[in-house]
């Protein structure tokens, strides 16, 4: 029901989002609403934690899936409480690290590229 009617509002990519973390979320399937306990949705996280999903990836899927309870709670009225409450999913511990390139490194990168318009492209966001 959520589905059919968010798709009437959101965008392609957004459904397909939607999508890929209902299927994350399989174990719960033919559970009645009702039925779905804090503890049912931990399961599912901890599944993807072990099958070595990204830590934002799983975020993105839970976040997701409230967004979905919290429909069935405060748009539908199919439940009294969202079971997405005190989930825990582990810190990312990837740090994305950024620098800059040196002066030498940005002049070796230009020289290998061979393609003027990708040549312009880097040296304008260098």
């Amino acid at each position: 029901m959520f589905m059919k009617h968010e798709s009437l509002y959101k965008e392609y990519g957004t459904m397909i989002t939607y999508k890929y973390a209902v299927q994350k979320f399989e174990s719960i399937y033919n559970m009645k609403l009702e039925d779905i306990k804090n503890i049912h949705i931990q399961q599912c996280v901890d599944s993807m934690i072990k099958d070595k999903l990204k830590i934002p990836t799983i975020k993105l899927y839970v976040g997701k899936i409230k967004v979905i309870f919290d429909s069935a709670v405060n748009h539908y009225n199919a439940i009294p409480n969202s079971p997405i409450v005190n989930i825990k999913i582990p810190e990312n511990k990837e740090l994305n690290s950024k620098r800059a390139l040196t002066k030498n490194e940005l002049n070796d990168l230009l020289s290998k590229i061979k393609n003027p318009k990708y040549y312009i492209a880097s040296l304008i966001a260098a």
